[in-house]
């Protein structure tokens, strides 16, 4: 009888202990799929975004003071919109929900306005970012049928906190006394664009109940970015968040910075006069199996999009020297490349192997590899990788720019031809050679046996790597030369480039 007791407990205890495994797997299963969602929905949402960015002419915002005369054309509270915004106001109310308009972008091959607005999202305990205008077709060209369409990009973008004691923090309410729910707080939400310190505008701060989501542009209307919801916490980004109740069950940070195709941007650090296309700097990307080597130099602090007004001191590389000014940059070479490799890893697919190095002088802050991937390359199928990748990358614009360190390619070149998985490089680099692999001065008479002797590398492995190189800034005879011959693609990014790809 005692055994018989003893055995019915153990199978009792072992039914629960299962039940709770089974409850705890299901848990983190649901966890994993949440935190996938979020990246695929940001991901995707954000690559249209960028794709009708740059197809634009300008951007069309609300702002606080009436705009200037030349920028009158920007204006989204001209008459000519009013319409527009009104049909997509219609189309929301008929799915019950409001439509808030944040900007617009004013097509070239449009007569009207694609609009994007703040919504809420299908969850009904979050919000939405959503797109209004003419629909397109799988090929990327915009419907011919007058219909107008109106579908989120963006779902999930999370409800700010309360800060400080939740105890003192008050609901939101309507005139009746009733509290706000998310779709009230949408319908008088203040998205009009005020100037900050002078420099291009942006959306207010977010207070709580609100979306944890603001829009930056510049002083011309060609940058859209998205930045922090408070405007003392720029280090805290948007973001998007599923929750269950009160609790965080997976959250996502946005990171997007754009330009209408039509803007070139002037890189005064260049003794040549050119010009930079961000979203540009990496094409065709197919591989499963790929590596990123990118110049982590000083010159990458290079500004090349300058604001009006003046704010903090900070270093930059001017194209000859460091300079240390209060004149307002609103986007440096190293920002523009950590914009593009942020949106490319959030994009790639989870079966994905990738490795990430930066390279600059030996000793040097930015003469570094991506930790995770120190040995080879590194799978994307979780979630925590792919974020971990991003930190990496986000860390490249830390510390003194005059401690990034020189332009010395040749440890990552290395590297890379050693790993017989790899069948991919992406090579960026803003300048010349420091030194010649051996260690001496560079020089012109260093280019062909340099490249004489990757190649000779690379024809060695059993898998020969493609190797794309891009220029930034510069001509290089040497990395067109190793693209090549190696069956990769050279691009050199400045204005010759801009005024063909906007042909």
């Amino acid at each position: 009888m005692a055994e018989a007791v003893i055995s019915l407990g153990a199978s009792a205890v072992l039914v629960g202990a299962s039940a709770a495994a089974l409850t705890t797997t299901g848990s983190i299963i649901t966890h994993t799929g949440e935190k996938t969602s979020l990246r695929q929905n940001a991901s995707g949402g954000l690559r249209l975004l960028g794709s009708e960015v740059q197809r634009g002419l300008h951007l069309l915002i609300k702002t606080k003071d009436t705009p200037k005369a030349e920028l009158a054309h920007t204006d989204l509270s001209n008459q000519q919109y009013s319409s527009s915004i009104q049909e997509c106001e219609a189309l929301a109310i008929a799915r019950n929900r409001a439509f808030r308009p944040a900007f617009g972008i004013r097509m070239a091959e449009l007569d009207r306005p694609v609009l994007y607005g703040l919504s809420t999202s299908a969850r009904g305990n979050s919000y939405a970012l959503e797109r209004c205008g003419a629909p397109l077709t799988m090929d990327g060209r915009y419907g011919e049928v007058a219909e107008t369409y109106l579908a989120p990009i963006l779902q999930d973008i999370a409800v700010m906190p309360c800060q400080g004691d939740p105890e003192n923090c008050k609901s939101q309410v309507n005139p009746d006394g009733t509290e706000k729910s998310l779709n009230d707080i949408v319908k008088q939400l203040d998205l009009d664009f005020a100037v900050i310190a002078n420099h291009g505008e942006r959306t207010p701060a977010r207070v709580a109940k609100e979306p944890a989501f603001a829009i930056e542009t510049d002083s011309a209307r060609k940058l859209i970015k998205i930045v922090s919801p408070r405007t003392q916490e720029e280090q805290n980004p948007s973001y998007l968040e599923i929750k269950n109740g009160l609790r965080s069950i997976s959250r996502h940070d946005l990171h997007f910075a754009m330009y209408s195709r039509a803007s070139k941007i002037v890189d005064t650090s260049s003794n040549e006069q050119g010009a930079l296309l961000n979203g540009a700097f990496f094409r065709n990307i197919s591989s499963d199996r790929m590596r990123f080597l990118v110049d982590g130099s000083g010159s990458m602090s290079a500004c090349i999009l300058w604001g009006s007004g003046r704010g903090q001191r900070r270093t930059y590389w001017n194209g000859n020297r460091y300079i240390s000014t209060r004149k307002i940059c609103a986007l440096t070479r190293m920002e523009s490349l950590q914009n593009e490799l942020v949106m490319i890893i959030n994009g790639l697919p989870d079966n994905t192997k990738i490795n990430i190095e930066s390279f600059s002088s030996r000793g040097y802050l930015n003469h570094r590899r991506w930790k995770p991937s120190v040995d080879g390359l590194i799978s994307l199928d979780d979630s925590e990788t792919r974020q971990s990748a991003i930190s990496f990358v986000h860390s490249l614009n830390d510390g003194s720019v005059t401690r990034w360190g020189g332009t010395i390619p040749w440890d990552g070149l290395d590297t890379a031809l050693k790993d017989q998985e790899t069948d991919t490089l992406y090579f960026l680099s803003d300048g010349e050679p420091n030194t010649n692999p051996q260690g001496r001065q560079w020089s012109n008479d260093d280019f062909s046996s340099t490249v004489d002797n990757y190649i000779s590398t690379n024809n060695q492995r059993d898998k020969k790597i493609t190797i794309n190189t891009t220029a930034l800034g510069l001509n290089s005879n040497w990395m067109k030369d190793l693209a090549n011959r190696s069956t990769g693609d050279y691009l050199m990014i400045d204005k010759n480039y801009i005024t063909v790809a906007q042909q």
